[in-house]
């Protein structure tokens, strides 16, 4: 057992909080305390000390038991352990919870250690509040706990009552203290984005948070925990200056008090993901906060001066015309649209002073690659068509961070969308689930309706059309015209 992936973030609901793993052996069913302490290593145990394995530092465990041969850094889980006893993977059958109920718990028992997390200042972490049958609750999804718990206070909350087992667990807590537990919550429900999964739960006192999701849970439905910079990618985003360029730098623009609230929030979230850092650099450009649907603001870099002295990337976009011409005889469709695509991708080393951007609260880098940036948008593209290189033109279409996958019947989708969710898999390529829809007759894509018929005209588009001020302005004009281009193949004797 191991606990290789100390994490923190949300320093506020994470105070005497941290988590870590160690063994002790139960004589038996009916022995629940305090193990004394080791002389050698500190740790509570009954049994012979064990020494500590070289590759995770911790006690209690073999080298081939070691699961953080098994879990990579940011808690990419991919468990190779199948337990011949309950056959389920992330454990062995010497250690199954399964086994040991039925021989009455003769296993050796686990010993779980919170300690104090504000020595573990890693930002992968993920927390947030979802719901636990129907009640709200904040949780802490963390892939250096074995198992999954709540805390007693919350367990009351829930419908549900707890199931007696024959071995106990023994939990030291970050102010020392040593609590037991011998009971289990099963068939808990957990709401993620309104999808329902079961979990079991076993009662201890947490404290800080409501519930930990541990490995046990993480392990069993194949779960992800994406955090911190992008991997280096076939494609590197960067910054060629023209000849003789010299730094530019713009005073920030005025905010309002609503935006700059905003503002901080996003500079901190930015921040704990490791995208932006602080820098001084004789580069600065301004912040500007546009508008989104839903009243809030969206931090924006005016990187104009910047761009004017970039070499343009002159990588070709795909004409949509050219796009939709391959949905010929497709009936079914999946839309995936990547999450924050262009953050998905890091800036080369000595470019990244050149993004520096001026706020109130500081200056700032970005180390992965910005919205606003001249050749983002090409490079992006560029990223995309290399990834999907092998399906472009058969049943994919990639339009910058949308994903289009189409075919002709619900048999080869099924096999199309495997395949390109474990490409985006493999590659770390991650979607926006809100954003993303499955197993379509017809889809909107592009600003376009597309169905078995062929491809039509966005009705939201055209009354947006109808809706349209008389352009008074050579502006104007232009914006109108370039609205009413992109339908042209649906307009008779437009020119």
């Amino acid at each position: 057992i191991s606990n290789n992936n100390h994490h923190n973030q949300n320093n506020n609901r994470r105070q005497n909080n941290a988590r870590a793993l160690t063994t002790a052996q139960n004589a038996g069913a009916n022995q629940i305390g305090i193990a004394p302490k080791c002389n050698r290593y500190g740790r509570c145990h009954f049994d012979q000390c064990l020494p500590k394995w070289d590759n995770c530092g911790r006690m209690g465990h073999k080298a081939e038991d070691c699961r953080s041969k098994n879990v990579a850094s940011g808690a990419a889980v991919q468990p190779n352990v199948v337990c011949y006893e309950c056959g389920k993977r992330g454990h062995k059958s010497r250690v199954c919870l399964k086994k040991a109920d039925q021989r009455g718990g003769n296993m050796q028992g686990q010993a779980y250690v919170i300690r104090d997390a504000e020595h573990n200042q890693e930002p992968n972490v993920v927390t947030g509040t979802f719901l636990l049958n129907n009640r709200y609750a904040t949780m802490l999804f963390d892939s250096g706990a074995d198992k999954s718990f709540v805390d007693i206070k919350f367990s009351r909350l829930i419908d549900i009552k707890p199931v007696k087992l024959n071995s106990s667990y023994e939990v030291e807590l970050a102010d020392g203290k040593v609590v037991s537990t011998n009971s289990i919550l099963r068939g808990c429900t957990l709401n993620l984005l309104d999808h329902l999964f079961d979990i079991d739960l076993m009662p201890i006192e947490l404290g800080t948070f409501d519930v930990i999701v541990g490995m046990d849970w993480l392990v069993e439905r194949d779960a992800l925990i994406v955090c911190g910079l992008p991997p280096p990618r076939q494609v590197e985003f960067k910054i060629e200056l023209i000849l003789g360029a010299a730094p530019v730098a713009r005073a920030p623009y005025r905010l309002a008090p609503s935006e700059l609230k905003e503002l901080s929030d996003q500079l901190k979230e930015l921040s704990k993901k490791g995208f932006i850092c602080s820098s001084s650099s004789p580069w600065g450009a301004p912040v500007l906060s546009v508008n989104k649907k839903d009243g809030s603001f969206r931090m924006c870099i005016d990187y104009r001066e910047l761009n004017k002295l970039t070499v343009k990337n002159r990588y070709p976009l795909p004409r949509i015309d050219d796009l939709f011409d391959q949905l010929q005889g497709s009936i079914v469709y999946s839309k995936i649209n990547l999450r924050s695509g262009y953050h998905q991708l890091r800036i080369r080393e000595k470019d990244i002073p050149i993004t520096v951007f001026w706020t109130r609260y500081g200056h700032f880098k970005f180390q992965v690659m910005s919205f606003g940036l001249t050749n983002a948008l090409a490079v992006f593209m560029d990223l995309m068509n290399r990834v999907c290189k092998p399906y472009l033109n058969k049943f994919v279409i990639v339009f910058i961070d949308d994903i289009l996958i189409y075919s002709k019947n619900k048999e080869d989708h099924e096999k199309h969308l495997k395949i390109i969710l474990e490409l985006l898999k493999n590659e770390k390529l991650y979607a926006k689930f809100l954003k993303c829809d499955f197993w379509l007759k017809s889809v909107q894509f592009l600003g376009h309706m597309i169905d078995s018929n062929g491809v039509h005209v966005d009705l939201a588009k055209v009354e947006a059309i109808r809706n349209w001020s008389a352009p008074t302005t050579p502006t104007e004009v232009r914006q109108f015209l370039g609205l009413v281009g992109y339908y042209r193949r649906f307009i008779d004797g437009f020119s």
